[in-house]
């Protein structure tokens, strides 16, 4: 009979589904990725016109907290001078927030 199929035609037609599924989302979250990406790169010239010669608050996540004046952000890596003439590079991928140091 041409309708029968055998167990090995619904095991390929199985496995091209999950194959479709895992790409539908192997694409979803690539395409998210480059979008956190680019937002990202957006806080670089922010930094620069906003808070360059300030005072700043830098979170990373955990215990990753650094305070210091931004002296440059470029290529990616904010500077810091945490202390006079001791700086701090930190990338700018691993910021979560930047704010002013209403304490300084």
């Amino acid at each position: 009979m041409e309708g029968d199929k055998s167990a090995s035609d619904y095991i390929k037609t199985a496995i091209n589904i999950y194959i479709n599924r895992v790409n539908v989302i192997y694409n979803y979250r690539t395409a998210e990725q480059g979008i956190e990406m680019e937002n990202r790169l957006k806080i670089q010239p922010f930094i620069v016109e906003h808070l360059l010669g300030k005072d700043v608050i830098v979170y990373c996540g955990g215990i990753y907290t650094f305070r210091g004046n931004v002296k440059a952000c470029s290529d990616g890596v904010l500077t810091l001078e945490i202390t006079e003439n001791r700086y701090s590079h930190i990338s700018v991928d691993s910021i979560i927030t930047i704010k002013y140091d209403e304490e300084s």
